[in-house]
């Protein structure tokens, strides 16, 4: 024995108690896993709530549409992520995204042409991703 014994630390009682995590957030993490419950941990102490939007949620609200917000999201160099993590699952913190400031960035910023498509005027090997 080294004097060490502690007690199991549960991570799922924590996020609850004494971060105020929503207890369906953390069972639904539960459920996919270890990992998951993980990076619920890590969304809560590194950006302080829980994800609770779904990236459409989020470029619905600033007014972009998906083409633009995909390559936004490819320009602040994230990766790709595949279209059913993308479409279902809630992954961004609606505190951490200056909505208003982001929309008029986007519609006074981004490229377009005279057709009106925000893709076609970025380079080529950023269409292609």
């Amino acid at each position: 024995m080294n004097g060490w014994d502690l007690p199991a630390f549960d991570l799922a009682a924590h996020l609850r108690d004494a971060h105020g995590v929503d207890p369906a957030a953390v069972a639904a993490a539960e459920a996919e896993g270890p990992e998951q419950l993980r990076r619920l941990a890590q969304a809560v102490v590194l950006l302080g709530e829980a994800p609770r939007l779904r990236p459409p949620d989020a470029w619905e609200r600033t007014g972009a549409d998906e083409d633009l917000a995909r390559a936004l999201w490819r320009a602040m160099g994230f990766a790709h992520v595949p279209d059913a993590v993308l479409r279902d699952k809630v992954a961004i913190c609606p505190v951490r995204i200056p909505f208003d400031e982001l929309a008029a960035f986007v519609r006074a910023k981004a490229p377009s042409t005279p057709a009106g498509s925000t893709l076609a005027a970025l380079p080529p090997s950023d269409a292609a991703r």
